[in-house]
């Protein structure tokens, strides 16, 4: 973990996901959102349910996640990265075969 990690809040972490994050929920007895790229399921990533600030832990797995690094996260969950740039980060991921 980075020693300068931010903390966001579930709320605004789950809406970033939401907005941005090409895919689909899955119900269940926990919050699960499968990423979908060129029509298939290709990973997994547990949304936080809630209010309120959230450890770094759960914070770090929810970035592993997501397939990013810290600047990246940041700028996902802070709005500076769009919807259509992450999707085609995955996209570059996916070709180069990180995905």
């Amino acid at each position: 973990m980075s020693p300068r990690a931010k903390r966001y809040r579930k709320q605004k972490v789950r809406s970033a996901v939401d907005k941005k994050v090409p895919g689909q929920y899955r119900s269940g007895k926990e919050e699960i959102y499968w990423v979908v790229l060129e029509g298939r399921k290709r990973f997994k990533v547990r949304v936080p349910k809630g209010r309120g600030e959230w450890g770094i832990g759960f914070q770090e797995s929810v970035r592993k996640d997501l397939q990013l690094n810290h600047d990246e996260f940041d700028h996902l969950v802070d709005c500076t990265l769009t919807g259509p740039d992450y999707e085609e980060m995955l996209h570059e991921k996916l070709s180069q075969g990180l995905i």
